[in-house]
């Protein structure tokens, strides 16, 4: 029996979401994290400009550009000692990419990394989801305002699937996000009645 890979993976994920052929799935999937309709995608060039000889390189999961945002979308299918680490690398490499000569500061994107995270600590696992921003947390003054990471909680998500599974999936269920890590059977499920889902399941 051949194995099933999810969208957990990087490589399918990329395959299945990531395609300019298949723009419309992506444009659809970023709406649905942004709670909007996104038209503009852009695919960006996942290959991060390295600064220095001695740099390593720095290849994103899928770099996307629409309505004056930057965004860094990283699939991590587990939690480690310096994913954080890495994923802020970079999300900073993007930030700092759009200072360029002459350019100023005026007309800057907002630069976002949304991380679809399996495995965090335990004691995160009834939050779905972070948002990290840059300021002073006693004063609740923003030091930049342009700058954010989310960070959804997959296993927390993953968690519905199975609560819900005896019923049916609920209007407000993030089907978006469970269908990365939904098997072929629970994906049948969810994509019933969605065009755009069935899509991503045949693909």
């Amino acid at each position: 029996m051949k194995k099933y890979y999810t969208a957990k993976s990087d490589l399918i994920f990329q395959q299945a979401l990531c395609l300019e052929k298949d723009k419309d799935i992506l444009s659809w999937f970023i709406g649905k994290c942004f709670n909007q309709k996104v038209t503009d995608l852009k695919i960006e060039i996942p290959v991060l400009p390295i600064g220095k000889v001695i740099e390593k390189s720095k290849t994103v999961d899928l770099l996307v550009s629409f309505d004056k945002r930057k965004v860094n979308l990283e699939v991590n299918s587990c939690h480690y000692k310096y994913l954080n680490d890495r994923n802020f690398f970079y999300i900073s490499d993007v930030y700092s990419a759009q200072f360029k000569r002459g350019k100023g500061l005026t007309n800057r994107s907002e630069v976002i990394q949304l991380n679809f995270t399996w495995g965090l600590p335990k004691e995160y696992e009834n939050i779905g989801c972070f948002v990290y921003e840059v300021y002073d947390k006693k004063h609740n003054v923003k030091y930049i305002d342009n700058f954010k990471i989310i960070v959804f909680n997959m296993n927390y998500y993953r968690k519905k699937i199975i609560i819900e599974k005896k019923k049916k999936f609920k209007k407000d269920t993030p089907k978006h996000l469970l269908m990365l890590d939904a098997n072929s059977e629970e994906l049948k499920e969810l994509c019933k009645g969605d065009a755009i889902m069935e899509k991503f399941k045949k693909t």
